[in-house]
């Protein structure tokens, strides 16, 4: 039998903000697993609670990033950091979790924080939904007129994160993304292939059946063959 899954909301105090959350576990998962996830650009991170049972680990813990949902705090790139890894270090002491089973996850913007964290902080595994190479090379390649590199204050340098990244990565995209355009995946997946494992979809974005169907097979798969 199906056992239900009940979330709870949890409040972290940082240096600079009091980051809102909230825990997901799934009482039918039987290996000690965690993901510690941070949403995509002005996600509010609730809305992943309905998909918990998608995802191959007992705790789930889906933090808002600062000035996003519930979260205060001032929405920037060195706040983004500073916050996440606060964060992972909250959780990680409160419920006494060993690093070697968390995965850290995050979606567009996210990615490009929990690959930050990942380059920082031990963990089983890295896992990114469409991700980016930097938003420095997507601005440069809309403007291509435009000083971009000398006037973009947050330039969310994802492809030189994950190249401190010690655990295994998996990546997660759709070949005609419209908001992360294919080039600037490819060109932080293409030098990496042999570090970074991919799952592709062909439709205009990452669907929830994509995610259901994909996700916990290929991470069981990977992490924890024994329990395929």
């Amino acid at each position: 039998m199906v056992r239900k899954i009940k979330p709870y909301e949890y409040f972290i105090k940082t240096d600079s903000a009091t980051l809102h959350g909230w825990k997901a576990t799934n009482p039918d998962i039987n290996h000690d697993s965690s993901i510690i996830y941070f949403g995509g650009n002005a996600e509010e991170v609730s809305y992943n609670i309905s998909d918990a049972r998608l995802f191959s680990a007992r705790h789930l813990f889906f933090t808002d990033l600062p000035g996003y949902g519930n979260s205060t705090g001032n929405p920037s790139e060195r706040s983004f950091f500073s916050n996440a890894l606060q964060a992972y270090d909250h959780i990680i002491k409160t419920h006494q979790l060993d690093a070697e089973n968390i995965f850290i996850m995050g979606r567009s913007l996210g990615a490009s924080v929990a690959t930050y964290v990942a380059s920082k902080r031990k963990s089983k595994g890295l896992i990114l939904i469409a991700p980016f190479d930097s938003i420095e090379h997507i601005a440069s390649n809309h403007y291509k007129w435009f000083p971009v590199k000398l006037l973009l204050k947050h330039k969310f340098k994802t492809d030189e994160y994950i190249d401190n990244v010690t655990s295994p990565i998996l990546a997660i995209t759709a070949d005609n993304d419209a908001v992360i355009p294919a080039i600037n995946f490819n060109q932080l997946y293409e030098p990496r292939k042999n570090k970074i494992n991919l799952l592709k979809s062909t439709r205009l974005t990452i669907t929830t059946s994509m995610l259901r169907k994909n996700i916990f097979h290929t991470l069981t798969a990977l992490y924890y063959p024994s329990q395929l």
